[in-house]
């Protein structure tokens, strides 16, 4: 579906403002909470040319379901979808699904400081290289890469921002890690609440 849906990967796509870099992290966290909850994701390789954005023109708000919850979003313009799921790893049927990623070296040998090959060499570091468990954590570890690959498309492009508030959402990217899975984070980080004013809606 993703690939049918199509959009520019967030590495080649024209991110205008904050409002829709807020947006595209929303998304993806609540994408991946939900994910968690109903088939124990970690997707393990969530670069930015793995998250394809689309110019979305309908004004009705994306919908989640999350434990018999409905949660609504409202997209600011974009949508997101994620592909590749070739490092994944779900639970089906009892069964785990996924990939040893020890059994690939290169992974872990990309140069230091380069925040892709940084958030790999952490997600060993949270499993412990057991990666047939269940370890939330490391969608966490995605989500805090994404919010700063957003950061530096939007100070790059239009409508940049300001040094303080770059400084203020450096420091909300950085909390992301303090949570155990994106369900903590989404349900339990009150930045978050407040930044991506996602509404639930009982059932």
């Amino acid at each position: 579906m993703a690939l049918e849906l199509g959009g520019a990967d967030l590495e080649h796509y024209n991110l205008e403002g904050e409002k829709k870099a807020i947006s595209i992290f929303s998304q993806v966290a609540l994408t991946l909470a939900v994910a968690e909850a109903e088939i124990e994701f970690e997707h393990r390789d969530l670069h930015w040319g793995n998250i394809l954005i689309k110019s979305e023109r309908q004004k009705k708000p994306l919908v989640y379901k999350y434990h018999g919850k409905t949660i609504e979003l409202n997209h600011d313009g974009v949508s997101v979808r994620i592909i590749d799921f070739t490092l994944s790893r779900i639970l089906k049927s009892n069964t785990m699904v996924g990939s040893d990623l020890n059994a690939d070296e290169d992974l872990f040998k990309g140069e230091e400081g380069d925040l892709q090959f940084d958030t790999y060499r952490a997600m060993r570091e949270v499993t412990r290289g057991k990666w047939e468990r269940f370890s939330p954590k490391t969608n966490c570890l995605w989500l805090k890469y994404l919010g700063y690959m957003l950061m530096e498309k939007v100070k790059t492009g239009k409508g940049k921002l300001k040094p303080k508030r770059i400084e203020e959402l450096t420091d909300f990217f950085n909390q992301v890690v303090d949570y155990d899975s994106a369900q903590d984070f989404v349900f339990n980080c009150e930045s978050f609440k407040k930044l991506s004013k996602f509404a639930v809606i009982e059932c």
